[in-house]
């Protein structure tokens, strides 16, 4: 004979109730594990994404993930205008002391590759030391070369993920991204994705927030 058996009745309903409250507090638990890994997979597939030997199968495996487009929805924000004083002033930033800072405004600088390359070009004019010059003309051969730009490559490869899953809320974000700077690789290459998933009718009637309607056009 069992413990429990050797219970009363009104005792062994109790252990019963004890038995289902912890299972019930077990679950929470459970899925938590299983979300805290799924997060561990998409960050290590977001790595690969940025690496030009391992992008291909991160493109796959992503887009296979249905978490991957709320996942690049935090990581990758639609691309803003710059106006020239900003965008002077991530370029004065390349000769911060810290290393990070640095960073940063040379990532800010790729995401609007365009339109940064008349500011980075002039800022070498007036660069503030030989390193930040060193700096600012590397960065200026990449922003004129974007496959050597990793972090719009990787965006660019997110593009690829979203439009290979085409559900809902991988559609949704690319409208998003598509609805940035008009003239970003980002923006463009969303809209790009979004004119092949849509069928040819609806093809025509999707515009890009950025873009205004014709002239005289009907409201």
């Amino acid at each position: 004979m069992n413990a429990a058996a050797s219970l009363c009745p009104k005792s062994q309903a109790a252990a019963r109730g004890f038995v289902v409250v912890v299972a019930a507090l077990a679950l929470p638990c459970l899925g938590h594990s299983a979300r805290q890994e799924r997060q561990s997979q998409l960050e290590e597939l977001w790595e690969k994404l940025g690496r030009v030997d391992s992008a291909a199968r991160a493109i796959r495996e992503l887009a296979r993930i249905e978490e991957t487009p709320r996942f690049l929805q935090a990581r990758i924000p639609p691309v803003r205008e710059r106006n020239p004083r900003e965008l002077r002033w991530l370029a004065d930033e390349l000769n911060h002391p810290r290393l990070l800072v640095r960073l940063e405004a040379g990532v800010a600088l790729e995401r609007v590759r365009c339109q940064a390359i008349p500011a980075v070009s002039a800022a070498i004019m007036q660069a503030a030391g030989p390193r930040h010059e060193q700096d600012l003309r590397r960065l200026l051969g990449k922003l004129r070369n974007p496959i050597a730009c990793s972090e719009t490559m990787r965006e660019l490869r997110a593009v690829e993920v979203l439009e290979r899953m085409a559900t809902i809320s991988a559609r949704r974000l690319l409208e998003a991204w598509a609805r940035g700077a008009a003239d970003a690789d980002l923006t463009r290459e969303a809209d790009a994705a979004l004119q092949r998933l849509l069928p040819p009718r609806e093809s025509l009637a999707w515009q890009p927030r950025h873009m205004e309607p014709p002239y005289g056009a009907a409201e």
